[in-house]
């Protein structure tokens, strides 16, 4: 790793800036090989990420609608959609060039659609089943990525346990918007901006001044082929030779 990190710094890796107004908004590598296995495979849920979390105690709806709300309009990848990039004058330079290209589009923050479902006069068992259908549902639901939120979340009122009022929070995030790392920020987000509703101040979170789609425009103008050909050639220089399998 050492030899690509001297060479990315004798490349002078530019810095990251927010993008201009007017540039293309081409979806990041990452996001095109996403988006080019949903045009192979539509309607898959394969990379649909479900979360069951247990939420013990009371809740407070009006907080949770306040922190699914900010962080869909804090984070935009929650809300992008995706679509080809078109074949037009507007664009002809650059039609054959990124054909087959995904381009993104941020949809406006509006309320968060989360879903309320009350099963706290089902039994114990009643409840278990009906939120296993809940959960195979969501598993089964795929997500548009040219029209849909890419991120939905349902609650879910479970009977009392032993005087204790329980909640199983079903949430589900496409790939194309998050991943392990990304998901500990959500996690880290959401916890602040339910504590500061129910302690009624503002939260504490630091100002966005990058954006995801500024680093994938970045990522496209640093990433251009000659230079993804170079370091192409680099890894196969320095795997040449080594076993096709390895013995683990």
């Amino acid at each position: 790793m050492l030899p690509v990190i001297e060479s990315a710094q004798e490349n002078d890796i530019p810095p990251m800036r927010v993008a201009p107004a007017d540039a293309m908004p081409f979806a990041s590598w990452a996001q095109q090989r996403l988006w080019l296995v949903d045009q192979i495979n539509p309607n898959s849920t394969q990379y649909a990420l479900p979360a069951l979390t247990e939420i013990l105690g009371d809740v407070d709806y009006a907080a949770l609608q306040y922190v699914l709300d900010n962080l869909v309009a804090r984070h935009h990848t929650l809300r992008t959609v995706y679509r080809e990039a078109p074949v037009s004058d507007e664009v002809a330079a650059l039609a054959v060039e990124n054909a087959g290209t995904a381009l993104t589009q941020l949809t406006p923050a509006t309320a968060f659609p989360f879903e309320l479902i009350d099963l706290s006069d089902k039994s114990a068992q009643q409840a278990e089943q009906a939120l296993q259908a809940i959960v195979s549902r969501e598993l089964d639901t795929p997500m548009a990525l040219c029209s849909d939120m890419m991120f939905r979340a349902a609650l879910v009122k479970m009977p009392t346990s032993q005087d204790v009022t329980r909640h199983m929070l079903v949430a589900t995030i496409h790939h194309i918007a998050t991943d392990g790392w990304s998901t500990g920020v959500l996690n880290r987000d959401a916890t602040e901006l339910y504590n500061a509703f129910v302690e009624q101040r503002e939260p504490q979170l630091a100002p966005l001044t990058i954006s995801y789609a500024d680093y994938a425009h970045w990522q496209r103008g640093w990433l251009t082929e000659d230079r993804v050909n170079a370091l192409t050639q680099f890894w196969k220089d320095a795997l040449d030779g080594a076993p096709a399998v390895m013995n683990l």
